[in-house]
């Protein structure tokens, strides 16, 4: 057994030994509930009609009012978020996204054949061969709209958008 092994065995078996003397050992503590005992309200002020400046108790009163609200009103705005939406307001909105495209044809022409005025088209995508004519849907999402002697003219089925695949023919 290496150096290392051993120490690791010794740290193992404290954690053991620790964890099993608190289990055995430490009482349970429960919460109990604290009683809050309420404040009793200041005492009345004494009526009186002057003060030492000369103002009656009620100007005072009033001023000191004044002075709570200001500071309420402060920091309400504080909260309000009205900044925050000015600064939305005035921030440009971005662009709309541009409208969906139709992917790259996964298509390659691989040759056309010609039967009593017919026309059918040999495609090709990865190992699979599609035998198409024109009005014909194949791939679940294409369908083959004309046949020009340069170009094939596709429709994709799901944003309904032409696509043109060449075929190389110089017919």
């Amino acid at each position: 057994m290496k150096l290392r092994d051993k120490g690791m065995l010794a740290a193992l078996l404290g954690t053991v030994a620790l964890a099993l003397y608190t289990y055995f050992s430490a009482e349970p503590e429960v919460a109990e509930p604290v009683m809050h005992q309420q404040k009793s309200a200041p005492p009345p002020a004494k009526p009186s009609t002057r003060h030492e400046t000369g103002h009656s108790s009620a100007v005072i009163a009033i001023q000191v009012l004044k002075s709570r609200d200001a500071e309420e009103e402060k920091t309400a705005m504080l909260f309000s978020g009205k900044t925050q939406l000015a600064a939305a307001k005035k921030a440009p909105r971005p662009p709309p996204p541009p409208p969906p495209v139709a992917p790259p044809l996964p298509f390659i022409y691989l040759g056309a054949q010609t039967n009593d005025g017919k026309v059918k088209v040999y495609l090709g995508r990865g190992e699979e061969v599609f035998i198409v004519s024109e009005g014909s849907v194949f791939a679940r999402d294409y369908k083959l709209k004309a046949v020009e002697p340069q170009t094939l003219t596709l429709l994709y089925l799901p944003l309904g958008q032409i696509q043109q695949l060449t075929t190389g023919a110089s017919n």
